[in-house]
């Protein structure tokens, strides 16, 4: 058992020192769940996240860090809908300032079991507007840019609000005997209201350990490779400049179901 264990956390970590030249991060999740019912289920989550540079400290700027509300209703045993609400203070690395984002989602899931394996499918439509006031033009001396009406100079983002549609596919193997469950997940984002031409911005592979201590607290250990380019989102700070393409990030998450 121990060497499965091993095997394990080797697979879900080794990315982290195969891609140590990219964009390092730590993610760190909280959340709750509670059932209301057979068909109900409200959750709450916590989320803080950091990024490190090109090497493995993971851990140099927070991030962003955020607070979500989501509600699933279960239609038929295997599928439910969802909505869900998510504030965050994102950092914008172009003006090395923290802005606020709210972000809105409606999903629906379908889950089907084939003997130890759980395949699941979310389909979801993510609704983003961003704070663009703390985004003030300065010029080369560092002086702030007006406008001929005596108001400051604001960069808008490119897209806001920014409508996606995210697809994700999941599989989980439910070892025999065990408490640990595998699981790995690939998901795609697709621009919807892109001036430009809409198109697919962002793959995710994620490799997620879970551990249930008892029935209502789990425990998740997850590694993530985020396959992405946002040109808005390029960063001005140092060595991570030229590496917002590839960002891997390792993470902890706590889950208590009641």
């Amino acid at each position: 058992m121990f060497k499965n264990i091993l095997t394990l956390l080797l697979v879900l970590f080794s990315p982290a020192f195969l891609f140590a030249q990219t964009e390092t991060g730590m993610w760190t999740t909280i959340s709750l769940e509670k059932e209301l019912s057979k068909k109900w289920e409200l959750g709450a989550e916590a989320e803080f996240r950091t990024v490190g540079g090109n090497d493995v400290r993971f851990v140099r700027l927070l991030e962003r860090t955020s607070l979500g509300l989501s509600a699933d209703y279960t239609i038929l045993k295997g599928w439910k809908i969802g909505a869900g609400y998510q504030i965050m203070n994102k950092l914008d690395t172009k003006y090395l300032n923290y802005q606020w984002r709210n972000r809105f989602n409606v999903s629906t899931t379908g889950r089907v079991k084939y003997k130890d394996f759980t395949f699941s499918l979310r389909e979801r439509i993510q609704f983003t507007t961003k704070d663009e006031s703390k985004r003030i033009e300065r010029d080369d001396a560092g002086n702030v840019k007006y406008l001929s009406d005596g108001s400051v100079n604001i960069d808008h983002y490119k897209i806001n609000p920014e409508l996606k549609w995210r697809n994700r596919l999941q599989v989980s193997y439910n070892i025999p005997r065990c408490k640990m469950t595998p699981t790995f997940s690939v998901e795609s984002n697709f621009q919807l209201n892109n001036p430009d031409g809409n198109h697919f911005d962002k793959f995710r592979y994620v490799m997620t350990l879970g551990y249930k201590v008892k029935k209502i607290h789990l425990i998740e250990l997850f590694g993530v490779l985020n396959d992405e380019y946002d040109p808005e989102d390029a960063s001005a700070i140092g060595d991570l400049e030229d590496d917002v393409y590839g960002k891997y990030n390792v993470g902890v998450g706590y889950k208590f179901s009641f």
